[in-house]
């Protein structure tokens, strides 16, 4: 009996020891005194993921940029590196778009830097709209050039566009908040075998866009300049480098063309802004005594109108066939009501942001939305003018529904109250009674989302 005792304790022992073995690299880990074997260099020309395992499958929890190098604890079977990132966690990186030096040491992570940055969702999407790849961006404040990585689409070709400008307010705000490039598949694709001693193709010259901020009176605001390179550009101006009080005139979006020379068309960008509108109190007038109504013929109703302030009128046409996701601004970070979809029929056609067509669509319930899809469900022979919007930061002065569908108000799948003194964004009007805005965080989503409310609610 004595002798089974014993050999119970013995073997407790040993079992707990083994398991205090196996805790040790987990240990280390915490500690932040690591064995370091080498360093890893990133040498991929674009921004590479790091994620929370080997392999393309797991999750991504960061990202490297071009020329930066991490110590390196360990190589996994896969072939990927395991690094130690300056905020102390770790994360695989590809042993194909990096370099390993070996070497020996230890190493202790360092306090994070300042959350100085804003995560920018990059969508790799094909012809119909299906999303292909998903990557993420960090930018600090300033714009910055966007251009597609074709190294993770391989049988894919670029449809456009081949870059798009991002802007990042001091507030951290992006501009636009996502971007999408479109790829579509080829089919028979086979890769074109180098040839033996090729010939260097001409380097692409960049274009040094200037761009200005111009008040009423042609004082600067504010200038810069911007490289851009070969293709088609968008540029948004940012409202924080402008005084208080000021709201913008001209076109809220300036498209750039580079040719292979850097030359730039148009050369200058300029943004001229004008003094806000005083807010006039009411005025308490005396009811006026009622006359007889005046035999002259009624007034004629209003005609769509096309003047600066307002959406372009619409165009109709039919969709390119298939099925496209319809978001409420122009990208996939804004929100998106439901599951909303476009699938046919006939639409209406506003104009173009960013790649993205604001267009109206009727409802299988009977009711009718105006939102955002890809330009790529747009026929080719359709050319939208580009929004004009003029990003007015206003309060209601009265409630209102804040809606998609400004056309049948029936059915309404968006429908919220604005209360009074709530803030957002103008953008244009629809009409004489519909005002287009934008909510920055729309019902605590974390997403903006652009809709309607009447032109009485804004006190006009």
């Amino acid at each position: 009996m004595k002798y089974t005792v014993l050999h119970k304790r013995v073997l407790g022992i040993l079992l707990v020891s083994v398991l205090l073995l196996s805790l040790l690299p987990t240990a280390g880990l915490a500690s932040g005194n690591l064995g370091v074997i080498g360093t890893v260099t990133i040498t991929n020309p674009y921004y590479v993921n790091i994620r929370s395992g080997a392999s393309i499958s797991d999750a991504i929890i960061g990202q490297a940029q071009p020329g930066a190098s991490y110590p390196c604890v360990s190589t996994a079977a896969s072939g990927w590196y395991l690094i130690l990132l300056e905020d102390g966690r770790s994360g695989y990186v590809s042993a194909n778009i990096t370099t390993f030096t070996p070497g020996s040491g230890s190493y202790q992570p360092i306090t994070p830097p300042n959350q100085n940055q804003v995560q920018v969702p990059i969508y790799y999407r094909d012809s119909l709209g299906n999303l292909l790849y998903t990557d993420y961006i960090n930018l600090y404040t300033g714009s910055r050039l966007i251009a597609p990585n074709s190294y993770f689409l391989p049988g894919y070709r670029l449809l456009g566009p081949n870059n798009v400008v991002v802007s990042v307010s001091s507030s951290l705000v992006a501009m636009p908040s996502s971007v999408t490039f479109l790829f579509t598949s080829q089919q028979n694709y086979t890769p074109i075998p180098a040839p033996v001693t090729p010939t260097p193709a001409p380097q692409a010259r960049p274009a040094y866009v200037p761009v200005q901020y111009i008040g009423p009176q042609g004082e600067v605001f504010y200038s810069t300049s911007l490289t851009l390179w070969q293709g088609t550009n968008y540029i948004q101006p940012q409202y924080g480098l402008v005084p208080a009080g000021y709201v913008l005139s001209s076109s809220g979006s300036v498209q750039v063309n580079v040719n292979s020379y850097g030359q730039a068309t148009p050369s200058v960008v300029v943004f001229v802004f004008r003094q806000r509108d005083p807010v006039q109190p009411p005025v308490s007038t005396p009811v006026p005594t009622p006359r007889p109504a005046p035999t002259a013929p009624p007034v004629q109703p209003p005609q769509p109108s096309t003047q600066s302030g307002y959406l372009p009128n619409f165009v109709k046409t039919k969709p390119i066939s298939g099925s496209y996701p319809v978001y409420t601004g122009p990208g996939e970070g804004y929100y998106r009501v439901g599951n909303a979809t476009l699938g046919g029929g006939t639409i209406r056609v506003y104009g173009q942001e960013n790649g993205w067509a604001l267009i109206g669509y009727g409802l299988s319930n009977g009711g009718y939305r105006i939102g955002f899809v890809s330009m790529s469900a747009i026929p080719q022979d359709i050319i939208p003018e580009p929004l004009q919007l003029t990003y007015t930061a206003k309060n209601n002065v009265s409630a209102s529904l804040f809606v998609d569908d400004p056309i049948v108000s029936t059915n309404r799948e968006l429908s919220k109250r604005i209360e009074g003194g709530s803030p957002f964004y103008f953008l244009a009007y629809l009409n004489d009674f519909w005002a287009y805005v934008e909510i920055e965080n729309f019902e605590g989503s974390g997403q903006p989302a652009r809709g309607f409310v009447s032109r009485r609610s804004l006190g006009v």
